[in-house]
């Protein structure tokens, strides 16, 4: 008898382990889930301000529709992990701007860079995004050629917000008559470029 009611409690006791660990697995599964979903929502942030607030001057076509084609898989992803009306209705409004981009002949306006606190921004999203490039690159989203390419032309931008801050103050100063400051405008942003076309 008792040797049935010992075995009896190991079941129940084994049974109980199980069960726990069963609930345990169970919620870090669903910890990780809501881990993998906050990352892609922060992922798919971050590249809609880089679509954004880069400036399109700074923006190549291509570049723009490969941004695109990364916030089209990321949204794939999370309707994947939490299938969701809102993110499926995104998703289709972020296809209809790739079309409406692939088509349309009109080259987007260039953004006057106009003020100092402005570049800052933007050299700050360019070094976030050089960050971006290589994670794509390590995660095989970009190919190193392209993100090659991407780089430098980043790097060279770094350089020529600067001299568009620069030009964009001569033309205002040619606009109001001032062609001394133009003049002397003009040559501050040949010299931000200058010495680092070779270089960079």
């Amino acid at each position: 008898m008792t040797v049935i009611i010992v075995s009896v409690l190991l079941v129940v006791i084994g049974g109980f382990i199980a069960f726990a660990i069963y609930l345990q697995l169970k919620e870090q599964a669903r910890l990780e889930k809501v881990r993998k979903i906050a990352a892609l929502k922060n992922q798919l942030r971050q590249i809609r301000r880089y679509i954004d607030d880069i400036p399109p001057q700074y923006q190549p076509k291509d570049m723009r529709l490969w941004l695109f084609s990364r916030l089209l898989a990321i949204y794939d992803s999370l309707i994947t992990l939490q299938p969701d009306a809102t993110l499926s209705r995104r998703r289709k409004l972020i296809t209809e701007e790739v079309s409406e981009l692939q088509t349309s002949k009109q080259k987007r306006r260039a953004k006057p860079i106009n003020d100092e606190l402005m570049i800052m921004d933007i050299k700050r999203l360019f070094e976030s995004f050089q960050l971006f490039l290589k994670l794509a690159e390590k995660e095989k989203a970009l190919n190193s050629e392209v993100s090659a390419r991407y780089s430098n032309l980043i790097r060279f931008y770094t350089f020529k917000v600067k001299a568009d801050f620069h030009a964009y103050l001569a033309r205002q100063s040619f606009l109001s008559g001032n062609y001394e400051n133009a003049l002397a405008a003009y040559k501050e942003a040949i010299i931000q470029l200058a010495p680092r076309v070779f270089t960079s």
